[in-house]
């Protein structure tokens, strides 16, 4: 079995909508400053995106910005009042067992890339070779992905993605 740790969850208010460019800020309840929301990290429906306005309250994961060094990018993001619960304990996963997820960052000439798990949140690096390459034209940043989870064998207790493929 492998363990994913959930990235720290969040609440907070928007400030700031761009919808037609899709993306939004949000004045989170535990840091100094704004958190940047992009369209493809929202998780609640359709409807519920276009009904956002200012001070509407929500509920996220927060990540480290790797294009703003010291900012913070809310992901899984979904109303405050939307039904479910959060879990902050750990994700125990089988290793055997295909996950969701979205890819973040896709450099083909350098030959890898990262994915955001959909469940715990978490980024995982995967190798080009762990995409068949007669798929490998379907992967880009923001594309919907299929994967399953291995311990690299290379650097000892961090885990990777595998066998990664376009969701249908």
């Amino acid at each position: 079995m492998i363990t994913l740790n959930p990235l720290p969850a969040s609440t907070g208010r928007v400030t700031c909508i761009n919808k037609e460019r899709r993306w939004l800020f949000i004045r989170d309840d535990n840091r100094p400053q704004e958190v940047f929301l992009p369209r493809n990290e929202w998780r609640g429906s359709e409807a519920e995106w276009a009904a956002l306005k200012i001070d509407d309250r929500l509920r996220y994961r927060v990540a480290l910005n790797h294009r703003i060094p010291n900012r913070f990018l809310a992901v899984l993001a979904v109303p405050e009042n939307a039904g479910g619960r959060w879990s902050d304990d750990p994700v125990t996963v089988d290793p055997r067992e295909a996950l969701t997820g979205r890819v973040i960052s896709w450099w083909p000439e350098r030959q890898y890339g990262f994915l955001r798990e959909d469940r715990s949140g978490r980024e995982l690096y995967f190798q080009i070779a762990e995409v068949p390459e007669a798929l490998r034209d379907r992967i880009r940043t923001g594309a919907r992905v299929i994967f399953r989870l291995e311990e690299d064998l290379a650097r000892p207790g961090r885990i990777q993605a595998v066998s990664v493929r376009p969701a249908a």
